[in-house]
């Protein structure tokens, strides 16, 4: 087995954790790759973070779903599949908007029928002793739902009013690096701690009505829309939240808390409800830290304050909503944050690609059918992200040489590697 799939992640009672990267399908392969995918025994899927490919006993899979599923406090089984019933709702509700005919025509697509699904990614960088299996990250795929239309529209309307309520967020490395170079031309500077915290569970402790009041006080103040079209958005964000139904090996059920992931319309919902919440209990919680960016879930943060008074901040965070929690980690050196490893030293911020353990560097082989630019492109354009992350010469070397040698257990010949890198080197 080590041989035939040695860039996949086995995991079961007794499983096999395999990382080596290199990967081309052969007359021995690919048979055994037709094998895997008719066998019923097991389940292929990704894994949450990493680009690795999880491989489950499906038994062990099917244990893990229903060991979600039967949160009561998140989930409810249903007696049979409800799309249709959500269709029509949905039909009638929509007939009430003052809307162009085009627009409604636009949020009631529903082409396949289908109805939503359950499925789950492996968190295998939560895995704390071989042997154990991962935790799922539940996913509600919502391609066949009747409600996705309406989800698109839905997010389409919020990303603007997002972008101007939520005034901590960072939407990507780029952002979040721009803002460590604002705040290093105020040099030295005076924090001596660095935080990261991760809400546990966000998406599905979201409360449903603390939710829509988030979006009201968003779309009232930070939109051009008029009070007619704010009760509309409302109103469908009510509707595609309260009828979220999927399937599951053949058992249907409703999501009765916060938002799935899946439908398109939860990040920017997520990030309105997180922006409100922080406005109304993490930034009035004493010893708040002076610095907050966040994205989505995961927030970064520096502080004057001790680290005494900071576990008092999270602790009292932590006490102030009966659903929202946070872990969290204090340094006085580095936190993680997105891919990139946050250092305070010598009163300056200094930055540094960060990866998780568990990644698997893979990176589109070379010998696949694309042409010879794209390959050239994946390199110089992962030589361009190390340059802009790392700050420092000596760190942007070594993870140079480092994705070098992940470049070349994907199949990359040396000589490119060097000619993009080179070309990278001169911007």
């Amino acid at each position: 087995m080590e041989g035939v799939f040695p860039r996949y992640r086995f995991f079961s009672t007794d499983y096999t954790l395999i990382t080596i990267h290199s990967y081309k399908p052969d007359s021995t392969t690919k048979p055994a790759l037709t094998s895997l995918k008719d066998d019923n025994s097991i389940v292929i899927g990704r894994a949450d973070k990493g680009g690795a490919t999880v491989v489950w006993n499906a038994k062990d899979y099917e244990a893990e779903c229903l060991r979600q599923l039967s949160d009561k406090q998140i989930y409810e089984e249903v007696s049979s599949d409800h799309s249709t019933q959500v269709h029509n709702k949905l039909t009638d509700l929509v007939a009430s908007f003052n809307l162009p005919q085009k627009e409604k025509e636009t949020i009631l697509q529903w082409s396949n029928r289908k109805g939503a699904y359950f499925y789950i990614l492996g968190k295998i960088h939560k895995i704390k002793t071989l042997g154990d299996l991962p935790p799922g990250r539940p996913i509600c795929s919502q391609i066949g739902a009747p409600t996705r239309a309406a989800s698109l529209w839905l997010d389409w309307k919020l990303s603007t009013v997002c972008n101007k309520y939520c005034t901590e967020l960072v939407k990507d490395t780029t952002q979040f690096l721009q803002h460590v170079n604002q705040l290093n031309a105020n040099a030295p500077l005076p924090y001596t701690h660095i935080l990261a915290l991760d809400v546990i569970a966000l998406y599905p402790n979201i409360d449903i009505d603390e939710g829509i009041c988030a979006l009201k006080e968003a779309l009232y103040t930070s939109s051009d829309e008029n009070s007619s079209n704010i009760d509309n958005i409302l109103k469908l964000a009510m509707f595609v939240l309260q009828n979220n139904y999927f399937e599951f090996n053949n058992q249907y059920y409703r999501q009765i808390s916060g938002t799935a992931m899946g439908t398109p319309f939860a990040v920017s919902y997520a990030n309105i409800y997180m922006s409100w919440w922080m406005r109304k209990y993490y930034f009035t919680t004493p010893n708040c830290p002076e610095v907050t960016d966040r994205f989505i879930d995961d927030l970064a943060a520096l502080s004057t304050s001790s680290e005494k008074e900071l576990h008092c901040f999270v602790n009292q965070l932590n006490m102030r909503h009966d659903k929202i929690k946070f872990t969290a980690e204090i340094s006085k050196t580095s936190i993680p944050f997105l891919d990139v490893r946050l250092y305070l030293m010598d009163n300056r911020l200094e930055t540094d690609l960060y990866s998780k353990p568990t990644s698997s560097h893979r990176y589109l082989p070379p010998n696949s059918c694309h042409p010879p630019h794209i390959f050239r492109s994946i390199v110089y354009s992962g030589s361009l992200r190390i340059r802009r992350i790392c700050s420092k010469p000596e760190w942007c070397d070594e993870r140079l040489t480092e994705f070098a040698r992940y470049l070349k257990l994907c199949g990359y010949r040396t000589k490119t590697i060097k000619q993009q890198i080179a070309k990278a080197s001169i911007l």
